[in-house]
């Protein structure tokens, strides 16, 4: 096995809606980038810089596809990208669901537990851990992705760039890039750095990443 791999992988998360404004559930549903994107797409193109990426990916939803668009980039879009569903509770609030029994049972447990009609976190990490395992086989020098908040969460632990779900914050209209190398273990990530920076109070990937096959 050639050990001297290294993968340069760019996830992007799309521009904010009037749903994500409103702090509502947003999964599945096919909401487009509000006004406000705009700018902050615009940044984000030019942080980004004029990348030679390999291979381009990106939801198939709408607010991914108009982001990649003001990205000037033309991904393949592939469902696997796709946000949690939230199923019954879409576009609903936090204060509009604390009263339902099986919403605070979610809560608690949303590793496990599914909302009505929609997924756990576990459906999401195994349909998007089969879109970043079907990449690594392919070892594309350098992939961007255009794709939602709890896509790129799973993606950082499945990277092991983080330790849990909540470790860095996830802008709307920002970028998280790391580099994969693979050795002996198998893939891991050696360097994470955000775009634009780190939130204060977000530590960078220290030494000891883990391992991925």
């Amino acid at each position: 096995m050639d050990t001297n791999r290294t993968i340069h992988l760019d996830i992007v998360r799309h521009g904010v809606t009037e749903a994500n404004l409103a702090k509502q559930y947003l999964g599945w549903t096919d909401e487009p980038v509000s006004s406000q994107a705009k700018k902050t797409l615009e940044e984000l193109k030019e942080l980004l810089g004029a990348a030679d990426w390999q291979e381009v990916h990106a939801s198939d939803l709408l607010r991914c596809r108009q982001t990649a668009e003001a990205l000037e980039l033309t991904p393949q879009f592939d469902e696997r990208l796709r946000e949690m569903h939230f199923g019954e509770w879409e576009m609903h609030t936090y204060e509009q669901l604390k009263h339902l029994s099986a919403y605070r049972s979610w809560v608690d447990d949303p590793v496990t537990r599914r909302p009505p009609g929609g997924e756990s976190w576990n459906d999401l990490k195994e349909r998007v851990a089969g879109w970043y395992t079907d990449m690594l086989e392919r070892e594309p020098e350098r992939v961007v992705a255009v794709t939602h908040g709890g896509v790129i969460r799973t993606l950082l632990m499945l990277t092991g760039a983080a330790e849990h779900l909540w470790q860095y914050k996830v802008r709307h209209g920002g970028a998280f890039r790391l580099t994969l190398s693979r050795q002996k273990e198998g893939w891991i990530c050696t360097s994470l750095s955000a775009v634009p920076t780190l939130e204060k109070g977000s530590m960078p990937l220290e030494a000891t990443p883990k391992q991925n096959g």
